[in-house]
């Protein structure tokens, strides 16, 4: 990502034509009325959409999942798009049965527990694809760890302000201020500000997986010491540690982007959709990952990356006068699942999570308390937490080591 003196003026019609041209060598050879794309709304999927719809391949068929919770669908935008670019539109309304029916799939299709629920909509999405008679998918995954699109990477520029405060000044006055002064004094504003001062000491590294809810609680909570004694846990903190350190010429943005390549976008968005449409009997190609594509994104400069302190802002000006302007301005918003409302309203999905988890307390790696602080005590079931990795851990557990058991009989 060496800046060359691109400016947006010259590179951004550059970017618009590479992605043209990779839409096209995407589909090139296939049948058109075979043709169809995934389509949620957001810049790159409408972006793949409306070059499909130009590329001379007939009238694009695309492809979207909604749900009854508003704060999960994003058909709207989905619709929006459809129109723009006259596209042959088809929308699957997902439910909780949805849920149960695929289930079977994710454990059997992947060869570890695979925990990103966004799997259960890319599934139904493929198949829905699949019975309108569409053999190739074209999907936009990649769009954010090109160009800079997880706000993370906006987060990292704030607490990297913190770091330029005098040594002295931080570990000698304000980190002890913050560790003595009563809450009463501060509220909410002391409670952010310590929040803050732990997460800016903090290597970037460690920030980037430190959301999760593993990383958020002891790990003698969850764990049982049996467990925890058999394993490293720094390890998946160090994983990232060397991946952000791999680079060693890069800067701190290239440095996250690198990370987001190998671990959200290989390991968890790519792992899902290949799986899901292969399970669908459909096959996938992504656009945003043509090789000419990949190396242009590395010539943008930062600057552009994320100018004004803007995600996207690079790519946004430079689709501006093709996408909607609805889009354009669109606010963030992710592929996923409505799993604890679902698990709530549904008897059989809430009794599979249930089972699910009383099973996965015998095996001896979770501390009951823990589980039991999942479902709810009294019978209340909250199903809050990480409920559905742990239901899809069990799950998987039954499905692989029972294969494996049998595989030993037979020899």
């Amino acid at each position: 990502m060496a800046d060359g003196g691109g400016t947006q003026e010259t590179l951004g019609p550059e970017l618009f034509d590479r992605m043209q041209t990779s839409v096209r060598r995407q589909i090139d050879g296939e049948a058109p009325g075979r043709i169809g794309a995934f389509l949620s709304g957001g810049l790159d999927s409408s972006t793949v959409v409306g070059l499909l719809a130009g590329a001379g391949a007939g009238q694009a068929k695309t492809f979207t999942i909604t749900y009854d919770d508003g704060e999960f669908d994003e058909s709207e935008y989905a619709r929006i798009a459809a129109q723009h670019f006259g596209t042959d539109h088809h929308e699957y309304r997902l439910t909780p049965d949805d849920v149960c029916d695929t289930i079977t799939a994710i454990t059997e299709i992947y060869d570890e527990p695979f925990g990103n629920s966004s799997a259960v909509p890319t599934f139904h999405c493929a198949r829905f694809a699949r019975e309108a008679g569409v053999e190739l998918m074209l999907a936009g995954d990649g769009g954010d760890e090109l160009f800079a699109g997880n706000s993370r990477y906006i987060e990292d520029r704030v607490f990297r302000h913190y770091s330029r405060i005098p040594r002295f000044l931080r570990s000698g006055l304000i980190e002890p201020m913050l560790a003595v002064a009563p809450t009463s004094l501060g509220g909410s504003f002391l409670r952010k500000a310590r929040n803050y001062v732990a997460a800016a000491r903090l290597p970037i590294a460690a920030r980037m997986t430190g959301s999760t809810t593993l990383l958020r609680t002891s790990l003698g909570e969850i764990f049982t010491s049996d467990f925890l004694a058999e394993i490293d846990p720094r390890q998946p903190e160090q994983l990232v540690v060397d991946m952000f350190d791999d680079p060693t010429s890069a800067t701190e943005l290239q440095r996250c982007l690198a990370v987001d390549m190998r671990l959200t976008l290989a390991d968890s968005d790519l792992r899902k959709v290949n799986r899901m449409c292969e399970a669908a009997g459909i096959r996938v190609r992504y656009p945003m990952l043509d090789d000419d594509l990949v190396a242009f994104s590395a010539r943008v400069p930062e600057r552009l990356l994320l100018g004004n302190g803007e995600l996207r802002q690079f790519y946004k000006q430079a689709f501006s006068r093709f996408l909607p302007n609805e889009i354009i301005t669109k606010k963030k918003h992710g592929f996923g699942l409505p799993f604890i409302d679902f698990v709530r309203s549904h008897p059989p999905l809430r009794d599979l999570a249930r089972d699910s988890l009383s099973a996965l307390k015998k095996r001896g790696y979770f501390r009951p308390a823990y589980i039991d602080s999942l479902t709810g005590a009294g019978g209340d079931a909250s199903f809050g937490g990480i409920t559905w990795d742990l239901m899809i851990l069990e799950l998987w557990l039954e499905k692989h080591t029972n294969v494996a058991t049998a595989a030993r009989e037979y020899v």
